[in-house]
């Protein structure tokens, strides 16, 4: 398997993460979290599978980075600044909500998305453990040979 690519070293590099990046967010918006696949993420952005795998292990970690991507893109800093720059809690709180009416309908789907990528997680978690405590169980009973993992 080839090595991850952890930060792009090359403008190269920064285009294919960025062309992923919006494939993956164009699947999302328009076909929900269930149809974003490495590979039809791949087809979208015009590079390989390979090239997609080389970026993100899983499909986790591209939703991640999908994420961390949106205060940049969806400049939510700039819209958060005016709940900083505010006088008093009625005001922040009044441009707080300006700023979910503002934000929140651009980057729902990845909202949503991230929430299923959690929760996928935790759901392949809860299936691996039991299978893990029964292996340390038939390892301490000597059930299992040690060359067995």
């Amino acid at each position: 398997m080839a090595k991850l690519i952890d930060e792009p070293q090359n403008a190269r590099s920064r285009r294919t993460v960025s062309a992923l990046l919006a494939a993956a967010r164009e699947l999302i918006d328009d076909q929900g979290f269930g149809s974003l696949t490495m590979a039809a993420v791949a087809e979208r952005a015009g590079v390989s599978r390979r090239a997609v795998y080389l970026h993100f292990s899983t499909r986790a970690d591209l939703v991640m980075a999908l994420y961390r991507s949106l205060g940049e893109t969806e400049e939510l800093a700039a819209s958060l600044q005016a709940v900083w720059d505010s006088p008093d809690a009625e005001h922040a709180l009044e441009e707080w909500a300006h700023h979910i009416a503002r934000s929140h309908p651009r980057i729902l789907g990845t909202l949503r998305a991230v929430e299923s990528a959690h929760q996928a997680r935790a759901v392949a978690r809860r299936r691996r453990a039991p299978g893990a405590a029964m292996g340390r169980r038939l390892r301490r009973r000597h059930d299992l040979g040690p060359d067995v993992a």
